[in-house]
């Protein structure tokens, strides 16, 4: 039996899932169905199709007839592909290579990737909470929280309106350029926020007394 390569795309991000199947047309009503239920395994395509729906998300068949011995070998191709193609937005996929991985030995090029795959992400309020709880109790050195407040003082203040570093001139840029066809992506790297500020600021969930004077003039 053979298998095809599969791609689940966010329209407005870029943002690309890889995945393989046998029966794709049954695993696109899975993606569909686990959304609708807000039980998504994949815990960053949920929260992009709560934040922005249904209709936001794509189902490309990117690769048919592909023999069952070669399947992740060429779901790595298309994996390495689209990192290429979207950078710098990273994949939906949890792993930088494909196939499973539980028990997998890694090597030194595979913690690389890991690494690289995960800077910048920002901590979830659970995985917050989670590091409080492992430090709770334990004593620091002088010279750890010297480091620890000097990395806190380093970063960069957050504006008060919408707990981002954006400001009331940055938001007028973003709306302008949206209306001329930035993507959201664009813009989010641009500005240093996620895609979810700038989709707000389009939606006018924030910084509505701003955009609503534009919209008027």
């Amino acid at each position: 039996m053979t298998v095809t390569i599969y791609l689940l795309r966010n329209k407005f991000t870029g943002r690309v899932y890889v995945g393989s199947s046998k029966k794709p047309t049954a695993r696109k009503s899975q993606h569909r169905s686990m959304m609708r239920l807000g039980k998504h395994r994949n815990l960053h395509i949920q929260n992009d199709f709560n934040l922005f729906g249904e209709e936001c998300f794509e189902f490309i068949l990117a690769e048919e007839s592909i023999p069952e011995d070669i399947r992740f070998k060429k779901e790595q191709e298309w994996m390495d592909k689209m990192v290429e193609e979207t950078a710098p937005t990273p994949l939906y996929n949890m792993q930088p290579f494909a196939g499973k991985t539980r028990g997998r030995p890694t090597s030194d090029e595979t913690r690389r990737k890991l690494s690289i795959a995960h800077k910048g992400r920002s901590k979830s309020d659970y995985a917050t909470a989670g590091i409080r709880r492992a430090n709770y109790g334990r004593v620091f050195s002088p010279e750890t929280r010297k480091k620890i407040s000097d990395a806190h003082l380093s970063r960069p203040s957050l504006d008060r309106k919408t707990n981002t570093t954006l400001n009331e001139s940055s938001v007028i840029e973003i709306y302008q350029a949206l209306q001329q066809g930035a993507t959201l992506t664009f813009l989010a790297n641009r500005y240093g926020v996620g895609t979810s500020s700038i989709w707000r600021i389009k939606r006018g969930e924030t910084w509505s007394d701003v955009t609503d004077k534009l919209r008027e003039g």
